[in-house]
This record gives structure tokens, sequence and C-alpha cells, in this order.
């Protein structure tokens, strides 16, 4: 059963009673009771794609981060349709994310130890910081940025780049991540697992995944997260007790891969 959980921790009830200033705004928020295809992007021709990662800036351009062997690119897309422009890397890039509140977003370059920012309002390079492991999960806060890889490493940066703090759980490379700044958590995606941990790198919960692929969430703090070699999208709730399969490979799900909401979710 994919969606069996295993609960290793009691720190997470007790961190719920945090949330509790949230709620009036959760309750606005729609529940996602389905999925549908809306739009099929419609990518350039002629190039290898192996599209690892992806994110939405605050005035909705998707980000496409391409880790082919041939052509490592960060695709942008008006609206999350249209086609805009490129950033072309000298080295394989990973992940993305966009640092909310500002024109930036950062990426990971796992083969050089490092992670580079972006601007996003002219979608120009900037500085690379060394981060001193092989990186490649990144999620961005207002103020914090974290990179996971390998060794189950997870580092904590401010937004310039300098390492704050670096735990490791020891569970293997660490290929996307998330951050709950209330809880004081991440979701971690690893090869056949979803873990969330504290940030002091204690295993909180651990569920039962297909190969390797992206998660995220929703503004109910619901989890999505692919089933590589299974075709699927699943949800879970954000107590870890419910688990549903959304989207099959009837639905068009092929060995998916990363994933994210744009900014209506």
């Amino acid at each position: 059963n994919p969606c069996q959980v295993q609960y290793t921790s009691r720190k997470f009830q007790q961190a719920q009673s945090m949330a509790k200033p949230t709620q009036i705004m959760v309750e606005q928020t729609k529940r996602i009771t389905e999925f549908q295809i809306d739009t099929e992007l419609k990518l350039k021709f002629r190039v290898n794609y192996n599209i690892t990662d992806l994110s939405i800036t605050d005035d909705d351009k998707l980000l496409l981060a391409n880790c082919s062997p041939s052509v490592s690119k960060l695709y942008v897309y008006k609206d999350c349709t249209n086609y805009e422009t490129e950033i072309n890397f000298y080295c394989n890039l990973f992940g993305v994310a966009v640092i909310p509140g500002m024109d930036r977003a950062v990426v990971t370059l796992p083969s050089k130890m490092s992670i580079q920012f972006i601007n996003t309002k002219q979608m120009t390079k900037s500085n690379i910081v060394n981060v001193k492991f092989e990186c490649c999960g990144i999620t961005a806060g207002r103020d914090k940025i974290y990179v996971g890889g390998t060794d189950g490493t997870i580092k904590t940066l401010d937004t310039n780049g300098t390492i704050l703090k670096s735990i490791k759980n020891g569970s293997g490379i660490i290929y996307f991540i998330l951050h709950d700044d209330i809880r004081e958590q991440f979701i971690i995606r690893c090869h056949n697992k979803l873990l969330c941990v504290n940030f002091d790198g204690t295993q909180v919960y651990s569920a039962d995944a297909s190969g390797v692929a992206g998660v995220t969430r929703d503004r109910r703090n619901n989890f999505y997260f692919g089933n590589y070699h299974t075709n699927t999208i699943q949800r879970l709730s954000p107590d870890w007790i419910d688990c549903a399969t959304l989207l099959n490979e009837a639905d068009g799900i092929n060995h998916p891969y990363g994933m994210c909401f744009n900014n209506d979710f």
C-alpha cells in the first residue's frame, strides 16, 4: 500500500496548536476535490527534455528546470502557458524554487555543489553560492532557503546564500523538499519514501512512495506527491491519516516528476 504511514514521534501533535491563528484562512480556501487536465504546454521541438522541477513566480511565470545531459536550461512560460525565454547553464541543474515576495528564484547545481540565484524580473542569472555538498531539492521562504541532497543533508541559508545551519537525518538523497515554519518541519522526498522530519532532523512520519517524484501542497496543508513507477498522483492529509489517488495513467499521468500549484491554490 503506497499510503501506509509510520508514525515515529509525538512532536507533531504538540506543534499543531501553533497553527490555530491560520484556521480562519484555511476554512476560506477551496477544497480540491478532483483534478482535470486544463492546459498542456507545447514545448519546443527537437529538444531533449528531462524536466526535473518547476516553480511559479508571483506574477504567474512558470519556471521549468531541464536536467537533460545535453541541454541544461531553465525555461520560462508566461501565464503558465506561453513560452517567453530560457536561461542556459553550463552544468546540470535539478531543483528550482521562487523566493516569495522577491523578484528572485534559486536553482540547485548538484555537480557544482552549489546553488545559483535568478533575477526573475529580467530572467538573468545572478550569483553562485557553494553549499559544500551535492544538493538537489530546494525550497524557499521569505527569509530562509532550505537545500536538501546527499546523505539526508538539509542546509538552511539566508536569502543571500549564507549557510546558517546544517542537519543530517540519514534518509539518503533528498530530491525534493518542502518546509513548514509553523510546525518547524520538513517534508522530504527520497527514493521510495515520503518523510516528515522536524527542523532538528528527527523523523515524525514516513510513507511509502514509488521511485522518485515531486511533492507539493495546497493552502490547506494537504500534500500531493507523485509515484513515478505506478503513474499516479496522491493526496495525503496534514495529519498523514487520509490518502487518496487523484490522478492515474488513465488521466494522462506518465512517470510524474516535479510538481507545483499555481497561485490560485
